[in-house]
């Protein structure tokens, strides 16, 4: 996203996302967590305010994204889950993902 004078960029400074095969197989337990500096003068209650919201909506949103027909699992999962060596996974079931370059936008 291109800065503007109207907003502030926060920053996201580390994600972690850990899915967890559940049930045999047939469930997955998504556990993220965010680092991240909202910037600019923002009150940390509306800050807060955020924090609580958030992760209930992306959640939600993933789940809508991954049962819809058309989606189909990456060839990176698919090498996984078949014993192929995958880069970025550090022990079974664990994927690490960076996110230095990921930025949000919050008004002035």
């Amino acid at each position: 996203m291109p800065e503007a004078d109207c907003c502030v960029r926060g920053e996201i400074k580390q994600s972690l996302y850990t899915l967890t095969s559940t049930d045999n197989g047939t469930k997955t337990h998504l556990t993220v967590e965010i680092n991240a500096d909202p910037r600019g003068a923002i009150p940390k209650f509306l800050a807060n305010i955020f924090q609580k919201s958030w992760p209930r909506k992306t959640l939600r949103g993933v789940m809508r994204q991954v049962q819809k027909p058309d989606v189909r699992p990456l060839k990176i999962i698919e090498d996984y889950f078949a014993g192929k060596s995958v880069p970025g996974i550090d022990a079974p079931g664990v994927v690490k993902t960076s996110s230095k370059d990921a930025s949000v936008s919050s008004s002035k």
